[in-house]
């Protein structure tokens, strides 16, 4: 079987109050210093808007766990359920994911830190084979490329669908004084929590603005999709919020637990 390495660095989420399914996701994984982490979106392991707070469940539902699928190692195509507490209490007083030290959930990112069963293999999306060009170039109006499950769907079995999109913004300015950008794309509910990947074919350009050439052309995660922008226009609902990938490596690094959506 001839897998793009790229689609096996998701996970589908299943977001769930105690037994009742309240919605689905996307989340993929990151490694740091030998630790893996799941990456997604606030609005995920909340189940609240991060603009107003509300929740998002039409009976005001609120997330206390979710379910991973992971690869099994060995068995290209086949995965296995993991469940993921979101609090370590049954009171679920005592959060287990980490929010930017900064902005908190104006930022639309967390990451869980995860214990792997020994079965399973894991793509991180920093992992070498994969954002194998680093020093890659991005720029507006560029092509990338967002690797979700919208409304459920997968491309077989559970690997992703690939979404197709544009850079609306330029990546090196910050939008309302936040790391992200603007994609224009046509998502759907599901793929929030995805990772975006630029890909070039045989040459690409690095950030000193050099023509490189590499087999199988160049690659780079380019960060976190959290949904569309719903504005008042057809144009804005259109727009897709990425935050960028230097998100992730803070959020980490300060290690600040958010608080319980059970007391927002």
């Amino acid at each position: 079987m001839s897998i793009d390495i790229k689609s096996v660095t998701t996970s589908q989420l299943q977001i769930f109050f105690d037994d009742q399914k309240l919605a689905l996701g996307t989340g993929f994984f990151y490694e740091e210093e030998n630790n893996y982490y799941l990456v997604t979106n606030w609005h995920n392991v909340t189940g609240r808007d991060p603009f107003t707070l509300k929740p998002l469940d039409k009976d005001n539902k609120i997330p206390n766990h979710i379910t991973l699928s992971l690869n099994l190692k060995g068995k290209l195509g086949s995965w296995i359920e993991f469940d993921v507490p979101l609090y370590e209490d049954t009171k679920c007083e005592q959060v287990r994911w980490f929010v930017h030290p900064q902005y908190i959930h104006a930022v639309d990112v967390v990451v869980i830190p995860l214990k792997i069963p020994a079965e399973v293999i894991i793509y991180a999306v920093n992992n070498k084979e994969i954002s194998k060009t680093p020093d890659m170039r991005i720029s507006i109006a560029q092509d990338v490329f967002v690797l979700g499950y919208p409304r459920g769907l997968s491309g077989g079995g559970l690997f992703p669908i690939w979404k197709r999109a544009t850079i609306a913004t330029e990546p090196d300015v910050q939008i309302d004084g936040l790391p992200k950008m603007f994609i224009d794309t046509a998502t759907r509910e599901g793929m929030s929590g995805a990772p975006v990947y630029a890909i070039s074919n045989g040459v690409y350009q690095d950030t000193q603005g050099n023509s490189n050439v590499m087999a199988g052309g160049g690659v780079l995660f380019v960060g976190i999709y959290s949904g569309r922008n719903i504005g008042k226009t057809e144009i804005e609902a259109q727009l897709g919020i990425v935050w960028k990938p230097e998100v992730i490596k803070m959020i980490i690094k300060a290690k600040q637990v958010g608080v319980s959506s059970f007391k927002i």
